[in-house]
C-alpha cells in the first residue's frame, strides 16, 4: 500500500531533525500564525497548501534522510561514469541519499575532498538544514527533489504522504515544541538509514507545551 511506511519515516525523521533545530521550530511557529490570520484556525486543504516554508522544512528533512534507500531503473541509453560506460539496457540502482546529498553540483558547487556544510548534517546539522534552499527558484528546477521517484516511476502515494505529514506537523507545531529524549539520538540513528524509527520503548521525543499555543479549529 502507498504511503504506509514511508509516510512513518519521513515523518519521524522529520520530527526528530526539527527537534534539534529549535531556531527553525520558531519560524514554523510564525508562518502558522500568518497561516491562521490569513485562512483562519481550521487545518484545512486550503490552508496546507500555503504553508511553504512548511515546505521546505519537509523536502529539507527528506533530502537529509530519505525514507527510501533508493530504486532500480533501466537505462535506456549507454552512458560512462567514471570511465566506465553502461551499455543501454543495463539495469542500476540509484541511491536516494547520493543523489540528494553528496552531488555538489545539485545543492552549492563544493567539489573539494572536506565535507561541505550541506552534507555534515551529523556534525553540523544547524549549516546543513536549510529550508530556503527550496524557496528560491534554483530548487524549482526539474528533478531538483528526487525523494519521490520521477515521471512514470513517480511515487502513487507522493501527494497522500506531504499532505499527512504537513497536517501531523501544523497540529504539533501549533501547540508545542519537540525535543530529544537523548540529544545524540540521531546520530546513533544514521547507522541505520533508511529505517530511523527507533523500537518501541527506545529513544524518542518529547512534546512541551507552548504558553500561548495556537488553535487547530
Amino acid at each position: 500500500m502507498a504511503a504506509g511506511d514511508t509516510t512513518r519515516f519521513a515523518l519521524f525523521n522529520t520530527w526528530a531533525l526539527l527537534a534539534q533545530l529549535p531556531a527553525i521550530q520558531d519560524k514554523v511557529f510564525e508562518e502558522q500564525k500568518k497561516v491562521i490570520a490569513e485562512f483562519g484556525p481550521e487545518i484545512d486543504f486550503r490552508a496546507l497548501s500555503n504553508m511553504p516554508y512548511l515546505d521546505a522544512i519537509f523536502k529539507e528533512a527528506l533530502r537529509i534522510l530519505p525514507p527510501t534507500a533508493g530504486g532500480f531503473r533501466k537505462l535506456t541509453r549507454d552512458a560512462t561514469i567514471s570511465g566506465v560506460t553502461l551499455p543501454a539496457g543495463t539495469i542500476v540502482w540509484y541511491h536516494a541519499l547520493l543523489l540528494q546529498i553528496l552531488d555538489p553540483v545539485l545543492w552549492d558547487g563544493d567539489t573539494s575532498y572536506d565535507i561541505p556544510p550541506y552534507m555534515d548534517w551529523k556534525n553540523n546539522l544547524e549549516g546543513a538544514f536549510q529550508p530556503e534552499r527550496w524557496l528560491g527558484d534554483e530548487a524549482k528546477r526539474p528533478r531538483s527533489f528526487y525523494v519521490f521517484g520521477w515521471g512514470s516511476h513517480l511515487c502513487v502515494g507522493m501527494n497522500l504522504v506531504q499532505m499527512e505529514v504537513k497536517l501531523l506537523l501544523t497540529l504539533v507545531m501549533r501547540r508545542f515544541r519537540l525535543e530529544l529524549e537523548v540529544p545524540d539520538m540521531m546520530r546513533r540513528l544514521a547507522a541505520q538509514f533508511p529505517y530511523v524509527v527507533p523500537a518501541k520503548g527506545t529513544d524518542g521525543m518529547r512534546l512541551v507545551p507552548r504558553v500561548q499555543g495556537l488553535p487547530w479549529s
